[in-house]
């Protein structure tokens, strides 16, 4: 059986602060890897794949490291994501209100 382990690290993503922390073998089950993903600073950003702040996500050892590790994997997927209409939509409308 191999044991837990949790690994934190801090990256930042268009001027907001993360952590990404990335537990492998999760529940003891071989290859399955928990994301953990916190806004830092600013702590009221939002991600385009959490509306809170936090996010929590599964997934195969062998889809994280194919993207080059944890931090890889997360400025991936917020890459993809910020590139959805809604995200850009959103991210438009909050810039419009910042005016007033």
């Amino acid at each position: 059986m191999q044991k837990e382990t949790i690994i934190t690290d801090i990256m930042e993503w268009q001027g907001i602060t993360l952590s990404v922390s990335c537990e492998r073998n999760y529940a003891t089950m071989t290859g399955l890897t928990h994301l953990s993903v916190h806004v830092l600073a600013p702590s009221t950003s939002k991600l385009p794949i959490t509306g809170t702040g936090y996010r929590s996500h599964f997934l195969s050892e062998v889809e994280v490291e194919e993207l080059g590790g944890p931090l890889g994997y997360v400025r991936a997927w917020l890459d993809a994501e910020a590139a959805a209409p809604e995200w850009r939509e959103q991210q438009q409308a909050a810039r419009q209100m910042a005016l007033f």
